[in-house]
């Protein structure tokens, strides 16, 4: 016990206080109500001494018996307490009380909060026995404001569990019209700081607000869609800003280490809460409030990290606006200004799919300003966004380019791997399940089911798969958009990717290899390479089909394998491209075989070039399947 709650500090209070103090002591309720409303700190010992925790056993006893004889003494029990609680926070009104006797006022009072809480139905029976919720709430708030005391709260087992449980309640009261539980809600959450890193502290969490997980998604997202209601109609206070800062970092400390949780607070919609807060911070009276509103897109930047879809999300939420707001100022720390360059990093990398580009292209149009070469000029790191808005550029010719070759695509692949026929659309035939492989005819549908992989990959076609192995939901648009990308691509760079097979041919002669397009450059373009089939890093169904079918059809098929940065992982596509005939692969073998050396200028180095030409510009008729 610290000395300032020793009983003999009374005697330091005035007259008429003391004798109420010692009055309240030894049992008097009406001392106790007169002294509880004196805020003065020198009342202390008072309500330290008469939160000594050896009363529980006494009262759980008596309302474990099978009589009614535990009612009056613990009413008279919880009047007390919840005086003390009123004249704790009386003394802290008028002077903030030191860190020692707050924490252990903390230790002594605790055990009745989690004795009330366990009996918790029984109180709610008897309304004279319960403490408000906005009162336990400013009690723990007080407790919060010292920085080691909170951090003892946080650390006490089941404290979790009872500032859940009056989190949910204090909702509760305000959809009831009852009760200012949420003004004092606010302050409380700011002091504290919960966090659920830990597994106790998640699980306390879970079950004080309601018993599920997503009960506490609800929870915390009910928060922020308050604070922002709030702020669209009243003038916010620090206290609102730190609150849903602190419920973001709670949400986010856990969905790092948890991906069942993540999935849970996505779905109940964290993308467009956290856009719609980061959306109002960058407009004033909050734009003076940096540190918070980077952090914001901190928070942005986590949740669109988990997939394409959702940093599509996002930008239908109104995240562009948030960001050219953010983008002009200047980082109030160095690492602020790595958010923001992070976030237009991962940005990027979803520039690869159709849906993305899309709604992208929708955002800026619907802008009050127009973006061009001179908008960015004084931002920060003015050099980033350039570079995301010339990539979008060149992506969006690819979109529309692609739009118009979509009604006019003709030519197919038979999806048989042992046939690939190059055939006209109207002559071909589709599987009525996945809607994805064409047949030149029965015979060939029937072999690529039975033989060819297709009834085990018919399921999941449209799916990416990142390299452990996972499934990602990818729309057919989408991978449609992916097989025009890497066409484009495929024809821009073909002497690039030529000279790359020619050097692999020539040093692994015989050797099955495909060409790996790599879109996970920040900011980038494309990055060709040539690697060996035999150390592809998955090993599934449809893989091992379409190898088989590479090293069968003579040349005719090859192997393009798209790379992409999608939901913190890196993914897989596998598009095959077809020729009419085997002709470009024994060029390709021919000229490795006749080059001897490229290193020094000769007849051999112009007559390697002239013949690579040739190879390039040969009229050959080629399609991804």
């Amino acid at each position: 016990m610290h000395p300032s709650l020793d009983p003999e500090h009374l005697q330091r209070l005035p007259i008429l206080t003391r004798s109420r103090a010692i009055a309240a002591m030894n049992g008097s309720h009406a001392a106790l109500s007169a002294v509880s409303r004196t805020p003065i700190i020198g009342l202390l010992p008072v309500y330290y001494a008469l939160l000594d925790p050896s009363a529980i056993l006494f009262l759980v006893a008596q309302m474990d018996s099978d009589t009614n004889n535990w009612v009056s003494p613990v009413i008279n029990k919880a009047s007390q307490i919840a005086l003390c609680v009123q004249g704790i926070i009386a003394s802290a009104s008028q002077t903030d009380i030191p860190g020692p006797p707050l924490r252990d006022l903390w230790q002594r009072i605790w055990p009745w909060l989690e004795f009330m809480n366990d009996y918790a139905e029984v109180f709610s029976e008897r309304m004279q026995l319960r403490l408000q919720v906005s009162v336990t709430l400013s009690l723990i708030s007080l407790f919060g404001m010292d920085e080691t005391t909170s951090e003892l709260m946080r650390n006490t087992s089941g404290f979790y569990i009872v500032l859940f449980r009056l989190w949910t309640q204090a909702f509760d009261e305000a959809a009831s019209n009852s009760g200012q539980a949420l003004e004092v809600l606010w302050p409380c959450i700011a002091h504290v700081r919960p966090n659920t890193t830990g597994d106790r502290e998640f699980e306390e969490a879970v079950e004080g607000s309601g018993g599920s997980r997503k009960a506490l998604a609800v929870l915390c997202l009910k928060h922020i869609k308050h604070v922002l209601q709030l702020w669209d109609s009243t003038s916010t206070t620090l206290d609102r800003l730190i609150s849903v800062r602190c419920v973001f970092a709670l949400l986010q400390q856990r969905c790092e280490t948890d991906h069942s949780f993540m999935k849970i607070v996505v779905g109940e919609g964290i993308i467009g809460v956290a856009t719609s807060v980061a959306c109002r911070l960058s407009l004033p009276p909050f734009t003076g409030a940096q540190d918070y509103i980077f952090n914001m897109s901190w928070y942005i930047r986590f949740y669109i990290e988990y997939g394409h879809n959702l940093a599509t999300e996002s930008l239908r939420s109104g995240l562009l606006v948030a960001l050219l707001q953010l983008g002009q100022m200047t980082p109030p720390k160095p690492h602020s200004g790595q958010q923001m360059d992070y976030l237009l990093i991962y940005l990027s990398f979803n520039t690869v799919y159709f849906s993305f580009l899309a709604q992208f292209r929708a955002s800026v149009a619907a802008l009050d300003i127009k973006i061009d070469s001179n908008t960015f000029n004084g931002f920060p790191i003015s050099d980033k966004w350039n570079a995301l808005f010339s990539l979008l550029e060149r992506r969006w010719a690819v979109m529309d380019r692609y739009l118009n070759r979509e009604r006019e695509r003709d030519l197919l692949v038979c999806g048989n791997g042992k046939c690939s026929r190059i055939v006209r659309r109207h002559a071909l035939r589709h599987c009525s399940a996945c809607k994805v492989f064409w047949y030149c005819s029965k015979e060939c549908q029937i072999q690529h089911w039975q033989h060819g992989g297709h009834r085990q990959t018919c399921k999941w076609k449209w799916n990416s798969h990142g390299k452990t192995g996972r499934q990602f939901k990818t729309s057919k648009r989408d991978v449609s958009f992916l097989r025009s990308l890497i066409h484009e691509d495929y024809l821009r760079m073909k002497t690039r990717i030529l000279e790359a097979e020619v050097a692999y041919v020539r040093a692994n002669p015989g050797s099955v290899y495909y060409v790996k397009f790599d879109y996970c450059l920040p900011l980038g373009d494309c990055e060709i390479s040539v690697e060996p089939s035999s150390e592809f890093p998955l090993d599934n169904d449809m893989w091992r089909q379409l190898s088989q079918c590479v090293e069968e059809s003579n040349g005719r098929l090859m192997m393009h394998v798209l790379c992409v940065h999608d939901g913190g992982r890196i993914q897989l596509y596998t598009f095959p491209i077809c020729f009419e005939t085997e002709e470009r692969r024994n060029r390709v073998e021919a000229l490795a075989a006749a080059t001897d050396s490229l290193d020094s200028e000769g007849p051999g180095k112009e007559s390697y070039f002239l013949r690579l030409r040739e190879l390039v510009g040969m009229d050959l008729l080629e399609v991804h399947c």
